[in-house]
């Protein structure tokens, strides 16, 4: 049941350069090679000879990022890719997305103006509203003359009654125009002269003053419709731009297609930049691969490869279990489950897959705590209703409703009554003491589980200090032991001895 990662090798590639590229894709179609980055070969290969390409690619991947952003339909369909993807295909790539790149980019910087004076339109659109009163060239309340003084501002509601009497005592005159959540939006006028002391008043009435935008030298009904015309104006602008923008990029989507296909052909090889080395015509790879996957990479590198090619594959060394990538062999049970495992953390490389002890837990202990006949079998219909939509959530649903009714029956349960049927070893709700016991169990068990586990782990990688003398070797698992035997001594005999 349970059962370490797949077993990996080291792979060594040593190839003529110009078969690099084919032998990335075929690496890459096969989906089976970790590759490694530090590289420690025997050969002095200090040269990277997938660097430039990398470049070009990044750049032009770069690009069409950008340039895909704007398209609305995804490329679908199946992709046209060539068997190589040479360096100069790039660099003429790169060069047409450049100039229709600045294209696109020209006509979104024209739309982002256009969006902003469109905002800038609406927001004194909604300024204007609040001048809609007034009869009367607002660009005169933005004048002030040698005799007469206007203030614009807002004061609240109440404080306005007191504020336009305290006014008329200093020969002030003050109009609302506006009023809205408390606020009175308000002209206050007068002589000059008396401005100071006015002032005074208008701050102790909690008044602040509004200045009026430049664009507001007219009337509010002249100015509202100039406005309107101007919105109309720049939305035809931005409808335009947005249907030139659509247009180029329709007249240009087959060339773009073919550069998505090329881009997915080339990336194998540009992937490979940092941990491709060579010099002169000689390209070494170096990664890990499954071991079982040996025989077939070699023939398929036979086929695909124009020139002779070396491979060397070797078991990895104890001190490097440690970089070995752990791969869990594949299992359409406990695909879910390993999910789970995996938010916890990968197991190391020989350590055992805690995938099928986690998911029997899982399942023993849901039904455990849920055991009802009508329940867990509610949760195992819905589970496999949702079987299409959500085939890993169906799975774990349909064994936890199994187990759920499994522990339903022994419980003697159906929908929360424990009296339909008898049941076939206990009734919680009648023997609590019993429920408590198998909790206690349970969890002593698993604990035990789980250092048997971790010594394991440590003898299969080598670190037999800490499989003997850890808290969680056999020193931790013996004092465990002596633990809960000193504990049923004093649950059975009430006190602690050897007999």
């Amino acid at each position: 049941m349970l059962s370490a990662p797949i077993t990996m090798k080291k792979f060594g590639l040593y190839m003529v350069d110009s078969d690099a590229q084919k032998a990335a894709m075929t690496l890459a179609q096969m989906a089976v090679i970790h590759p490694l980055e530090d590289i420690e070969d025997k050969l002095p290969l200090a040269d990277f000879p997938a660097a430039p390409y990398f470049e070009v690619y990044h750049n032009l991947n770069s690009r069409f990022g950008k340039i895909a952003g704007f398209i609305d339909r995804p490329f679908d369909g199946e992709v046209e890719t060539m068997d190589i993807v040479t360096l100069q295909q790039l660099r003429d790539l790169d060069e047409e997305l450049k100039l229709l790149w600045s294209q696109v980019s020209d006509i979104e910087e024209q739309l982002r103006r256009q969006n902003e004076k469109l905002n800038v339109i609406r927001q004194l659109s909604s300024s204007l509203e609040k001048f809609a009163s007034l009869d009367l060239d607002l660009s005169r309340l933005r004048r002030q003359s040698q005799f007469l003084i206007i203030d614009v501002g807002t004061v609240p509601s109440a404080n306005f009654s007191q504020l336009k009497q305290a006014l008329s005592l200093a020969h002030f005159m003050i109009k609302s125009f506006y009023t809205g959540d408390g606020i009175q939006h308000v002209v206050v006028f007068g002589a000059s002269q008396t401005h100071e002391d006015v002032l005074e008043l208008l701050k102790s009435a909690d008044f602040r003053g509004l200045s009026i935008p430049e664009e507001f030298s007219g009337s509010p009904s002249e100015l509202k419709v100039d406005m309107q015309k101007h919105q109309r104006q720049v939305n035809d602008e931005i409808v335009e731009l947005n249907q030139r923008l659509a247009e180029l990029l329709s007249e240009n989507r087959p060339r773009l297609k073919m550069v998505h296909d090329l881009l997915i052909g080339a990336k194998p090889y540009a992937s490979l930049a940092n941990v491709l080395k060579g010099r002169g015509g000689l390209v070494f790879l170096q990664g890990w691969i499954p071991a079982q996957c040996e025989h077939e990479i070699r023939s398929r590198l036979e086929q695909d490869l124009q020139f002779p090619f070396h491979i060397e594959c070797s078991a990895p060394e104890i001190e490097e279990f440690d970089a070995v990538p752990s791969l869990l062999k594949k299992s359409w049970l406990l695909q879910p489950f390993q999910n789970l495992v995996k938010n916890f953390g990968m197991p190391g490389y020989r350590e055992v897959d805690p995938s099928a002890l986690f998911a029997l837990s899982y399942i023993l202990m849901f039904g455990m705590m849920f055991g009802d006949i009508g329940h867990g079998g509610v949760i195992l219909l819905a589970s496999l209703l949702l079987y299409r939509r959500y085939p890993a959530f169906s799975i774990v649903g349909s064994l936890a409703g199994i187990s759920s009714t499994g522990f339903g029956f022994i419980y003697g349960s159906i929908f929360g009554y424990e009296e339909i049927i008898p049941a076939l070893w206990m009734s919680p709700m009648h023997d609590p003491p019993r429920v408590l016991l198998v909790a206690v169990v349970w969890g002593a068990g698993f604990l035990l589980i789980a250092n048997l586990l971790a010594i394991r782990n440590y003898l299969a990688t080598a670190q037999y200090q800490q499989a003997f003398y850890s808290s969680k070797g056999m020193a931790g698992m013996i004092f465990y032991l002596a633990a809960l035997y000193a504990g049923y001594q004093v649950f059975t005999q009430g006190a602690v001895g050897w007999f």
